[in-house]
C-alpha cells in the first residue's frame, strides 16, 4: 500500500513538472474556443499630461509579450494615431500635439494589439489640453503692499492660487544699468530687493501650472508698478498697538468646556462670544468663534458674538488685516462675520455694521483656506480712540479660525 502512494505521488510531481515546463499562455489551451476571440493585455494604468496646445498619454505597457503595437483613439474614433511597443518598454509615453489637437477636453481611446492583428478591450482615459484661452483666465498674483527703507524694498503678498507656481519680478539696482531677476515662491508672503532703485518702476508676472502633472508652465502678462517711498508700515507690535495679536494666542481667566477652550488675554469679548470661548489649546492656541450642533455641551448657536481691542492712534491711514488658520472638514462656512472698525471703545452689533468706520464681510468660503487674508482700509483725521476686531453670528457647525491679526499705517 505505501508503494502504491508512493508511485501516485512521484506520478503527480512528474505531471507538475512538466506543466511548468509550458509557456504559460498554452497552459489553457485546451480550454480555448477553436477560432474564438483573442484579446492582447490592454494598456495598464493610463493618466496623462496636459500642456500648451499638446497633451501626453502614458501607460504601464503591462505583462502580455504578445503586444505589439497600440492605437490611440480621439474625436469620436475620426483621429487616429499608431505607436510600435517594443519587448524593451516598460512605460509608454506618447505626445500629441498642435495641430492634431487644439486646446479642448478629449476622450482618448487606447486599443493594444498583437502581430495577428487581435484588438484588446479599449481604455479610455480623459484630458484636456491648453492654449489661449486658459492663458488669458490667468491673473498676477496680488502684491498687497510694499516697504521702502534704506535702498532696500520689502513685497509683501497675498495668498497664492493654487495654480501658482513662482512669481518672476525684474527690477533696476542702483548702478542704473543692471536689470536684476528674482523670484517669489507660492509659499512665500514676502520679498526684499536689496539697493532698489525707487525712480525705475516694479516688473512682475507670476507663473501657473494647471496640474500638477502639466508639461508646460503659462504666464500671466506683465504688471508694471511704481514703489511708493512712502508706503505701509507693519505697526502691530509697536507700544501701544494691538497686543496678543498671533498664535499661539496667550489665555485670559475665563475658561469653558473641561478647560479646552479659553477667553483671549487682552482681547475684549460680549457675553455672547464668551459662550464657546475663542482660543483653542488642541490647535496650538489659535483663535476663533466656532459652534458644532452643541457638542460637548458648547452652545449650537452664538448671535452677535463680538471679540476687540481698542488702542489710541494718532490722525493717518491705516489697514486692519486678519490671517486664517484653515478650517475643520465639514463646516457649514455659510455664516455672517465682519472684520470691523470703529471710534470708541466698542464695535458696533452685527445689524448696524453700516455705522462702522469701516467693515468688510469675511467670506466663509474663502476663508476657509489657511493664510487668506481679510482686510479693512481707514482712515482717521485726528488722535482717537479706535476699536478694530470681529463680529459675526454662528449656528450648527460654523467656525472661523484665526492665525494672526496685523496693523498698518501708510507713512
Amino acid at each position: 500500500m505505501k508503494n502504491k502512494v508512493k508511485y501516485i505521488l512521484v506520478a503527480a510531481a512528474i505531471m507538475l513538472g512538466l506543466a511548468a515546463c509550458k509557456d504559460p499562455g498554452d497552459i489553457f489551451e485546451e480550454f480555448r474556443v477553436p477560432n474564438g476571440l483573442i484579446y492582447p493585455g490592454q494598456a495598464m494604468n493610463v493618466f496623462v499630461r496636459p500642456g500648451d496646445e499638446r497633451i501626453e498619454i502614458v501607460w504601464n505597457k503591462g505583462a502580455d509579450p504578445k503586444v505589439v503595437k497600440a492605437k490611440i483613439f480621439w474625436n469620436n474614433y475620426t483621429d487616429t494615431l499608431e505607436l510600435d511597443i517594443t519587448a524593451n518598454m516598460d512605460t509608454v509615453r506618447q505626445l500629441i500635439a498642435k495641430p492634431r489637437v487644439q486646446e479642448n477636453t478629449y476622450s482618448f481611446m487606447i486599443h493594444t494589439y498583437d502581430a495577428a492583428g487581435n484588438s484588446s478591450v479599449p481604455v479610455e482615459v480623459i484630458g484636456r489640453v491648453y492654449g489661449a484661452i486658459y492663458r488669458s483666465t490667468l491673473t498676477n498674483r496680488f502684491l498687497a503692499s510694499t516697504s521702502y527703507v534704506d535702498q532696500n524694498v520689502t513685497l509683501f503678498w497675498s495668498q497664492a492660487a493654487e495654480s501658482v507656481i513662482r512669481t518672476e519680478l525684474d527690477y533696476w539696482d542702483l548702478s542704473g544699468n543692471n536689470v536684476k531677476t528674482e523670484f517669489v515662491s507660492a509659499d512665500e508672503d514676502r520679498k526684499i530687493l536689496n539697493n532698489f532703485d525707487i525712480d525705475k518702476p516694479l516688473l512682475y508676472r507670476t507663473i501657473h501650472k494647471p496640474d500638477v502633472l502639466a508639461l508646460d508652465e503659462f504666464y500671466a502678462g506683465w504688471v508694471t508698478r511704481t514703489i511708493d517711498p512712502n508706503s505701509w508700515w507693519n505697526i502691530t507690535d509697536d507700544p501701544g498697538m494691538l497686543r496678543n495679536a498671533k498664535k499661539s494666542f496667550e489665555r485670559g481667566d475665563h475658561e469653558v468646556l473641561s478647560g479646552r477652550y479659553a477667553d483671549a488675554l487682552h482681547w475684549q469679548v460680549n457675553d455672547e462670544g464668551k459662550v464657546n470661548g475663542n482660543v483653542d489649546a488642541n490647535f496650538a492656541n489659535r483663535l476663533l468663534f466656532w459652534t458644532w450642533n452643541g457638542n460637548g455641551g458648547s452652545a449650537s448657536t452664538i448671535t452677535n458674538a463680538k471679540l476687540w481691542q481698542t488702542i489710541e492712534l494718532a490722525g493717518g491711514t491705516y489697514r486692519f488685516i486678519v490671517y486664517s488658520d484653515g478650517t475643520a472638514s465639514g463646516v457649514n462656512t455659510a455664516y455672517s462675520a465682519y472684520l470691523m472698525v470703529a471710534l470708541g471703545d466698542e464695535i458696533p452689533d452685527i445689524e448696524d455694521v453700516a455705522t462702522a468706520k469701516g467693515a468688510t464681510m469675511i467670506s466663509g468660503s474663502a476663508f476657509a483656506t489657511e493664510g487668506v487674508q481679510v482686510a479693512v482700509e481707514f482712515e482717521i483725521e485726528q488722535n482717537s480712540y479706535v476699536s478694530l476686531g470681529i463680529v459675526g453670528t454662528f449656528s450648527g457647525q460654523q467656525q472661523i479660525y484665526i492665525e494672526r491679526v496685523e496693523l498698518w499705517q501708510y507713512k
